[in-house]
């Protein structure tokens, strides 16, 4: 009989090391380019994978009222609240969310919700310590250079969006209890936050979000004339009630109709 040598669970042969890459950021200043990782081609790959779908299925069953999934959802619970003429509307944003989470508030944040969700001690204990691991093997070719990221999680593992959406969802929690007299509303799709807050507060909620940990910078915009741009809608307070219409980039190409498609809604 032929012997097949045994590879280490997650290890695959035919996988090369994973290559990073680029895509520019046209709506932002200068282009900067938002770095993404071929991570399909990492040994860790199959394992990321598992440990996404585990924590996903979690995270479907957990009730975080401070974060959106969608904007129709959004204007539903927008549009049911009354404007208060003592508060007023911002946005924060999280710089580089998945590559500037340190591991160790990573770790922290995962055991929090596996208790959260009365996940046993041996099951979160694996569970914990497999993401040690992905973390560990962030690797990847640049010009035929090898590197390691030492700090968050790559853009392009399946794991990155899990492991951020529970960081942030700490993070949500946190701020609306510190906060809660300052705060009205607050909604969260993945790193853009919607806040309804007294006026004036805002450079101190801003200040209260970057002092939670060094590593995670957020930035704020701050409502204009009554308007304030949020994912892809326009959110408009009047004396009686919030209104929304749709919002464009300025790098955004303007549809196009394709002139066939003109001709045949004319014909019978």
């Amino acid at each position: 009989m032929e012997y097949q040598p045994r590879v280490p669970w997650g290890i695959r042969p035919e996988h090369s090391s994973a290559y990073i890459y680029g895509l520019p950021k046209v709506h932002k200043p200068e282009v900067p380019l938002r770095p993404i990782i071929a991570y399909h081609l990492s040994p860790a790959y199959p394992l990321a994978k598992y440990l996404s779908s585990f924590l996903s299925s979690l995270l479907t069953n957990y009730n975080n009222t401070l974060s959106i999934n969608s904007t129709p959802h959004f204007i539903n619970e927008l549009t049911a609240l009354k404007p208060d003429p003592t508060f007023t509307m911002c946005s924060f944003d999280v710089t580089f969310l998945y590559l500037c989470l340190p591991h160790e508030l990573i770790t922290d944040s995962l055991i929090h919700f596996l208790q959260s969700q009365n996940v046993d001690t041996h099951t979160s204990t694996t569970i914990v310590q497999l993401t040690k691991i992905c973390l560990s093997m962030n690797t990847f070719t640049f010009l035929q250079h090898h590197y390691r990221q030492f700090r968050g999680s790559p853009m392009g593992s399946p794991l990155s969006t899990i492991i951020a959406e529970i960081v942030m969802t700490r993070i949500d929690v946190w701020i609306t209890h510190t906060l809660s007299t300052e705060i009205q509303f607050w909604r969260r799709y993945i790193d853009d936050i919607f806040c309804i807050c007294k006026k004036d507060q805002e450079s101190f909620i801003l200040l209260t979000l970057n002092n939670y940990n060094q590593d995670i910078s957020f930035t704020l915009e701050t409502e204009t004339n009554h308007v304030i741009p949020f994912l892809d809608i326009s959110i408009i307070s009047t004396p009686s009630s919030f209104h929304t219409t749709v919002y464009h980039k300025k790098t955004m190409p303007p549809p196009l109709l394709h002139s066939l498609q003109f001709l045949l809604s004319y014909l019978p």
